[in-house]
């Protein structure tokens, strides 16, 4: 289909290059189409980056509940930290089995256009925010995290956490690739005791 033929070599396109050096024409070359037929499915540039953004978002959230589902029996989601771990394994599985999702991720998340940048935010959304928030809220007031520090800077910390793992991976020289999941899973076990150390009211030492 001619439409999935641009979406794909968009996707090449955009995971490369911020969004304003991205070339229409790249795509359109790239995809074996025409300006036409370009221009019969998506209005401008801008439309189809934010169909991309909305059609990965889709595809990580279906990832991500199939593999809640899958992995509900034996991980350990009791607390605020078991379920950062969790969330943070599942977006580096989502990673391995979809890297040209995750190098647009990458790319989205160092986009210098402020009015892109808005556009993408209120594309995907504040849902994530929304989420930690209240869970923060509901973990201080137990006890189980510190009080002393505002919701909003460990809300903020938490969510970046999850989104920047395998950009923590990559300058650390460990390859998102299934090849490093012993290391990858050493580091996420690392990752999240220094943040559970950092954050718990009452610190743990694990042996």
């Amino acid at each position: 289909m001619r439409r999935d033929d641009i979406l794909e070599a968009a996707i090449e396109e955009f995971g490369t290059n911020e969004y304003d050096k991205a070339s229409i024409n790249s795509i359109i070359g790239n995809s074996g189409t025409s300006k036409g037929t370009f221009y019969h499915y998506f209005d401008s540039k801008e439309s189809l980056y934010l169909e991309l953004i909305r059609l990965v978002a889709d595809e990580k959230v279906r990832f991500l509940q199939a593999r809640a589902t899958a992995t509900a029996s034996y991980v350990d989601k009791t607390t605020i930290f078991g379920m950062l771990r969790s969330q943070v394994e599942a977006l580096v599985a989502f990673e391995m089995a979809f890297p040209k999702y995750a190098r647009l991720g990458a790319r989205v998340a160092q986009e210098t256009n402020g009015e892109i940048k808005r556009l993408v935010a209120a594309q995907v959304g504040t849902s994530t925010h929304e989420h930690f928030d209240a869970l923060i809220k509901q973990n201080i007031e137990q006890g189980v995290l510190r009080g002393d520090l505002p919701v909003a800077f460990v809300t903020q910390l938490f969510v970046y956490t999850i989104s920047h793992f395998s950009d923590f991976l990559i300058q650390a020289g460990v390859g998102v690739d299934s090849s490093n999941t012993p290391k990858i899973m050493e580091y996420l076990q690392y990752y999240i005791d220094f943040l559970e150390n950092g954050l718990a009211n009452t610190p743990t030492t694990r042996n």
